[in-house]
């Protein structure tokens, strides 16, 4: 169960793989395994062959929206 925002990206390869299927014609290709591993933390995902590099980056949300309020504030 996802619980936390940005855990979609992060942690659910599913999603990943289906927001970025059909983009090999522009240079995206996304390695299966290394989508679906277990591994945490940023780490880099795309086939040997793909033109571009495409990571998956930890988030930390909540102490993003407390630094913009406290900017507002």
């Amino acid at each position: 169960m996802l619980t936390a925002p940005g855990v979609v990206g992060e942690n659910a390869a599913n999603v990943r793989q289906d927001s970025l299927s059909g983009l090999e014609r522009y240079g995206i290709a996304v390695d299966p395994e290394l989508n679906h591993s277990d591994v945490r933390g940023a780490r880099v995902i795309p086939t040997d062959d793909s033109e571009t590099t495409v990571l998956v980056v930890p988030t930390n949300e909540e102490l993003a929206i407390a630094r913009a309020a406290w900017q507002f504030v």
